[in-house]
């Protein structure tokens, strides 16, 4: 392993507090199933939940990661927490190892240990599959529920990915095709991870966000106590979508980690309402009623009505948001102009501020307005972060 991988490797492991003394085979598959995760899922990955959906030395498979609406699944019972929701679901398994070639009998015999896991009666009695197996069944018995359901299969080395590589390739059709004939699945992918990709995967989930915008129809807020800038104005969803989309078009799953509130589905009676707006393309009627989105951001690079926003959260907004780019394909949305205020600070206790002001015309309780409080954070990264205390949960946000 280069000298640079490692370091990639050691920051992590420090970083979420475990062990130097880990074998280099264990570090990188913690890497691994970090660094592809923490922009799959909506909130931060700790040292728990590696441990949780780590397979061990379990044949073929390093991990098994199920997320329900963005949200990592740890046991079955939080499948509980969506009774009132309709389940879009992406199962990530993970295969890493630290050879610089990728092997077609390794990678078959990964995606075979998948397809046995999958079936009714399978052949391996593996018992690190046991509580993975557990949210297997709980999500059967709501299959009636499940409005989508993806496979993510990933096999990672230290090596460069070759543009022919006939043999893998007609394994991973056959093997493809294996899965899909399971009838479970939505849509199945199957990906070879390479060092570069890896290495490039990492430094997004490691580095702050950044997004490049123009709002040009908006006016300036001056002489704000620690507020470096300010703006209030409104933004066409062409521009908006940059704040809330990556490179990809996926959306960027860590943007409302400082909402109040988490999304609480497309289902949900005032989301179904904004969605009806948008669909009618009452455009309009939409920048009317809505009551727009707040964003909060460590620094603005850009200048004039060029934004590059830094570090930077939704604070409020979050149902408008998601709405949004669940209507992303509609026809002429891109002119649909959205209410939006910016905020430039550093300073927490005005961040916590603003979210209280700008939630204050929504329905919270009192424990919701008080789940912001620092106390409150430090509470939840307490119960994160104590292995001992393994049976215990922590919800500070509502449908967190």
């Amino acid at each position: 392993m280069d000298n640079i991988t490692k370091s990639h490797i050691d920051n992590v492991i420090d970083k979420l507090g475990f062990q130097r003394n880990l074998s280099e085979s264990d570090s990188f598959e913690f890497f691994v199933t970090y660094s592809m995760l923490s922009q799959a899922i909506n909130g931060n990955l700790l040292k728990s939940d590696l441990e949780s959906i780590s397979t061990g030395k379990a044949k073929g498979i390093d991990a098994i990661a199920f997320c329900i609406n963005e949200k990592l699944i740890i046991n079955s019972d939080e499948i509980d927490n969506f009774e009132n929701q309709s389940l879009f679901g992406d199962i990530y398994i993970f295969q890493s190892k630290t050879t610089e070639s990728f092997n077609d009998t390794e990678l078959a015999v990964f995606l075979d240990v998948i397809i046995d896991f999958f079936k009714d009666n399978p052949i391996y009695k593996i018992p690190e599959f046991e509580n993975s197996k557990d949210i297997l069944e709980k999500l059967l018995e709501n299959i009636g529920k499940i409005r989508v359901l993806n496979l993510h299969c990933y096999y990672v080395t230290l090596g460069q990915k070759q543009e022919n590589e006939t043999s893998i390739d007609k394994t991973k059709q056959i093997k493809k095709q294996d899965l899909l004939n399971l009838n479970f699945f939505s849509n199945v992918n199957i990906e070879l991870i390479d060092k570069s990709f890896l290495i490039n995967k990492h430094k997004k989930s490691i580095n702050p966000l950044i997004a490049t915008f123009k709002f040009d129809n908006k006016i300036p807020l001056s002489n704000i106590n620690n507020v470096d800038e300010a703006y209030i104005g409104f933004i066409p969803f062409l521009e908006f979508k940059k704040l809330i989309m990556d490179d990809a078009d996926n959306k960027i799953k860590s943007l409302f980690n400082d909402n109040l509130r988490d999304f609480l589905g497309i289902e949900n009676p005032i989301n179904q309402g904004i969605k009806k707006t948008l669909e009618d393309k009452k455009f309009n009627e939409f920048s009317l009623l809505n009551n727009g989105v707040t964003v909060i951001a460590d620094l603005n690079s850009g200048r004039g009505n060029t934004l590059v926003l830094e570090n930077y959260q939704i604070v409020n907004g979050c149902q408008t948001s998601n709405v949004l780019f669940e209507c992303k394909n509609i026809p002429e949305i891109d002119n649909v102009l959205i209410p939006l205020k910016v905020v430039i600070t550093k300073d927490e206790n005005l961040r916590d501020a603003i979210i209280l002001s700008t939630n204050s015309q929504s329905k919270f309780t009192e424990e919701q307005l008080f789940a912001i409080t620092q106390f409150q954070k430090t509470l939840e990264d307490f119960y994160n972060s104590n292995n001992k205390i393994d049976s215990i949960y922590y919800e500070r946000r509502t449908n967190q």
